[in-house]
């Protein structure tokens, strides 16, 4: 607003790209449109004795508000028979991550602000080329603007598109008529293997440094889940890749 009183002209510029906190219309709707089927795709499940059960647990007082309010937002139930461990060392979470995707027989899904691939995350980009190259879908989404400031970044994407990885970068400020603020990015950190294995936590694909030239490096903390909520991610991931590609994978026969 200052702005826009001391410099009218240069005030409107920011505002119009930077002022409002939401993503464009046509964002927007796809988002809608994935919203509706995921509800739909809940009361169906909520019908069946079986599912019923693993989405509705016996929770203590304390925690019902929490889970009522992340179903409230998230469209997604809270479930049960869940198995969750939790990683703290770095080159263990690397590691993990690329044994499960080698031994993944359908899919395998990665979402990261920032993907790289360098020294320490060469396991994982090794474990992704070979999925490809045994018949995987792999698919993979990555932050434009978090990722492009690393000295790899575009032979990470040459590297991509040689091996045949679908891969696509989350919220470009410009897609077509389609604009975006520069600023609304996409820090997800997921990734999902056939639907039963998922990560999720503060890691990014990238070296622990970041490729600092000082003595900084980060510590960071990954859950790998396996069971029923492995679905949440899965779904999470597929509403993103529906939001950039236009390509309903829940609609496709097969992962």
């Amino acid at each position: 607003m200052l702005l826009i009183f001391a410099v009218p002209w240069f005030g409107l510029l920011i505002f119009l790209l930077m002022g409002s906190p939401k993503l464009s219309p046509h964002r927007r709707k796809l988002q809608q449109e994935t919203n509706e089927a995921i509800k739909a795709f809940v009361a169906e499940v909520k019908q069946d004795s079986l599912h019923r059960a693993l989405i509705a647990p016996e929770l203590a007082p304390r925690y019902e508000p929490l889970v009522q309010l992340n179903t409230n937002l998230g469209g997604l139930p809270a479930m049960t028979g869940n198995a969750v461990e939790v990683i703290t060392d770095y080159a263990a979470m690397l590691a993990r991550i690329a044994a499960d995707i080698d031994a993944a027989q359908h899919f395998v899904h990665i979402a990261f602000y920032i993907l790289i691939a360098d020294a320490e995350t060469e396991a994982c980009f090794q474990a992704m080329e070979r999925a490809v190259a045994r018949g995987v879908s792999v698919r993979v989404l990555y932050d434009p603007v978090g990722s492009r400031k690393y000295p790899t970044y575009r032979a990470t994407l040459k590297r991509l598109r040689a091996a045949g990885i679908a891969h696509q970068p989350m919220l470009p400020s410009i897609r077509g008529k389609d604009f975006n603020r520069p600023d609304l990015r996409n820090h997800r950190k997921i990734v999902v293997v056939d639907g039963e294995i998922g990560y999720t936590g503060s890691l990014n694909l990238i070296a622990r440094a970041y490729h600092r030239k000082d003595d900084i490096y980060y510590d960071e903390l990954v859950a790998r889940v396996c069971g029923p909520a492995t679905n949440a991610l899965d779904a999470v991931f597929r509403t993103d890749w529906f939001s950039e590609t236009g390509e309903n994978l829940s609609a496709r026969s097969g992962p």
